[in-house]
C-alpha cells in the first residue's frame, strides 16, 4: 500500500502555493476536492493479475501486477533521471525560484494533461514525487480533448523554452 493519505496535507499546501501549479481553476478545484474528499484512504501498488495480464509482474507474487500509473508514472523520471543524479545529485540546478531539479528535463515545466487523467498526475504523481523526495511539476495544464489524424492527445510536456507559450493559453 502507498499511503496516500499520509501526503494530503502537503499536497493542498502544494496545490494552493502561487502560481498556482494546476490550471485552469476549475481543474484546481477539482484537485482541491479530491485532497479534501476523497484522499483519505491508502492507494494499493499492485492489481491481481488476472485482472491485469500485461502489466509489470510484483516481484516474488505472481498473482500480483504492479498498479498501471505507478509503473508509469515512474517511467516519466526514467527517461529524464540516471540513478547516479538521483542518488549523487551530479546534475542538480536550481530554478530562478529556489526550486531544485535534477538534470536538465526533470521536473517537467509544463505539463499538459486531459481532464480525464488529471487525478493521476495532480494527486498520486505528486505524492509518489514526494515520497521519493524528488521536484514535483511546476505547471499541470488540464484540457478537454485535443485531437492530432482524428486521435485524442493524452499529454504534452515542454521545456521552459515554451513559457510564452503557456502565457499565452492562461
Amino acid at each position: 500500500m502507498f499511503r496516500l493519505s499520509s501526503f494530503r496535507d502537503r499536497l493542498l499546501e502544494w496545490i494552493d502555493s502561487r502560481p498556482y501549479p494546476v490550471i485552469p481553476e476549475s481543474s484546481r478545484q477539482r484537485v482541491r476536492h479530491w485532497l479534501l474528499h476523497e484522499t483519505n484512504s491508502d492507494l494499493s501498488v499492485s492489481r491481481p493479475r488476472s485482472r491485469l495480464h500485461w502489466g509489470v509482474p510484483v516481484p516474488n507474487d505472481s498473482s500480483q501486477t504492479i498498479y498501471v500509473w505507478l509503473d508509469a508514472l515512474v517511467n516519466y523520471l526514467t527517461v529524464s533521471i540516471t540513478p547516479s543524479q538521483i542518488s549523487h545529485n551530479s546534475q542538480t540546478h536550481r530554478h530562478d525560484n529556489g526550486t531544485e531539479i535534477c538534470g536538465s528535463v526533470w521536473p517537467a515545466t509544463n505539463q499538459i494533461v486531459g481532464k480525464d487523467i488529471l487525478k493521476f498526475h495532480a494527486v498520486y504523481w505528486p505524492a509518489f514525487l514526494m515520497a521519493a523526495g524528488l521536484p514535483l511539476p511546476r505547471r499541470i495544464v488540464s484540457h478537454a480533448h485535443w485531437t492530432i489524424g482524428k486521435s485524442k492527445v493524452e499529454q504534452f510536456y515542454f521545456s521552459s523554452d515554451s513559457k510564452k507559450w503557456l502565457n499565452s493559453i492562461r
